[in-house]
């Protein structure tokens, strides 16, 4: 099924998808040629529980935006979109975003696992590092913007050492995190993760939200805060 993208500027191009299996992108991906990469990477919860107040209809709607805004920032830009819920999938490895031409229309359904969306982000994120150094390219401090439905269900410590996982791999840089205005502040700030709200009346709303934070995120290199 291919469903028409809402943004009809230069991703008109770009379609969802519904699939379950990892995005891939006009085959292998070519090597990139701008001689520095500013990696972005955007992390969306897809557990069942997003089915609720449209938010995993605005991820939808939201996502050909979102790579939109990794496309202003020129040759340099590459984004990589990672889902979790009880696993965690990379479903569009890092890429241009000139090159996409489908997107992955995600299926919603698990528990929310942020540590095992973690972990994998880690994990990711070190390979690309990595493969980019490997051929010579100077890699930026990489932008994470993860984008959840509430609080996650793991055990604290389980999610507590996937953070650690993460900030051996980001440094100093701390990820954004968009989720409805209802989550809890306090159990929020034991993440260490600069907090956009986001509203949750209809999926152009939420969308609206995700697409904001993800402007945010893309602009503002400082530390955790909480936006309102």
């Amino acid at each position: 099924m291919i469903v028409a993208p809402p943004d009809v500027r230069s991703v008109a191009r770009i379609a969802l998808v519904l699939e379950v299996r990892p995005t891939v992108i006009d085959e292998f991906p070519a090597a990139p040629t701008a001689a520095e990469i500013f990696p972005i990477y955007l992390v969306a919860d897809t557990s069942g529980s997003t089915v609720r107040n449209d938010f995993h209809a605005g991820w939808l709607r939201a996502l050909p935006e979102l790579v939109y805004l990794v496309e202003e920032h020129g040759d340099a830009g590459r984004v990589c979109v990672l889902t979790f819920a009880t696993d965690a999938v990379v479903r569009v490895p890092l890429t241009a975003p000139a090159r996409l031409t489908m997107l992955p229309a995600t299926v919603p359904g698990g528990v929310t696992s942020l540590a095992a969306g973690l972990r994998r982000l880690a994990d990711t994120v070190a390979a690309d590092r990595a493969q980019f150094e490997a051929d010579g390219i100077t890699v930026r401090a990489p932008r994470v913007l993860v984008l959840m439905d509430g609080l996650p269900t793991d055990a604290t410590p389980e999610l507590l050492l996937a953070r650690a996982a993460l900030d051996a791999v980001l440094g100093t840089a701390p990820p954004h995190l968009a989720v409805p205005a209802g989550a809890d502040d306090l159990a929020l700030a034991g993440l260490r993760m600069t907090v956009h709200r986001i509203a949750d009346a209809d999926p152009a709303e939420v969308a609206a939200g995700m697409v904001g934070a993800a402007r945010s995120a893309l602009s503002d290199p400082s530390g955790c805060a909480v936006s309102r």
